[in-house]
């Protein structure tokens, strides 16, 4: 008896060791991408993305190689850029009722930046990102006092292959 006891134990352990250890709103997450190289282009959305932009902000061109650029219709005060992985998990979930504005406090999402820019007052940001290698990065801006977000790929290799490799990732 006292075996079965230590038995269902350590298979209680096991099953709760699976994806349920990556949250849905784990801040270095990316579970879908929207591609565009111009801020008229019409998307392309990848997996399923973890992102709360409300038509409030653009970014492209996206991928990129070492410059983005941050579009919107009000003036943004703050932009962050943090490293993240991508996962193709979560790709049934509706994250417009899982994501808010205060799904991320503004000093967690400073304590993760590789990258900040404070104290902008304009509706256009470019953002240099030649210090960053390459890979999945989370764009946090602050526009009238509410946070909100993306997610981009840095392809300093842009290669036609390279980004066919990327893309059939999401597939």
């Amino acid at each position: 008896m006292k075996n079965l006891f230590y038995v269902c134990l350590v298979l209680l352990a096991i099953s709760c060791s699976s994806d349920s250890a990556t949250d849905q709103t784990a801040i270095d997450l990316v579970t879908g991408v929207t591609f565009r190289q111009t801020p008229d282009d019409l998307p392309q959305t990848f997996g399923n993305p973890n992102v709360r932009v409300n038509d409030q902000f653009v970014l492209y061109p996206n991928p990129t190689t070492q410059y983005l650029q941050v579009v919107s219709q009000s003036p943004i005060s703050d932009v962050w850029i943090i490293p993240a992985h991508a996962q193709k998990i979560y790709q049934s979930v509706d994250f417009s009722t899982v994501l808010h504005s205060d799904t991320y406090s503004e000093a967690t999402v400073a304590n993760h930046a590789s990258i900040t820019l404070n104290a902008q007052t304009s509706t256009e940001v470019v953002v240099n990102l030649e210090s960053l290698t390459e890979g999945y990065y989370r764009i946090f801006v602050k526009i009238n006092g509410a946070l909100y977000w993306d997610n981009m790929y840095l392809d300093p290799v842009n290669t036609e292959e390279h980004t066919a490799e990327v893309l059939g990732f999401w597939d």
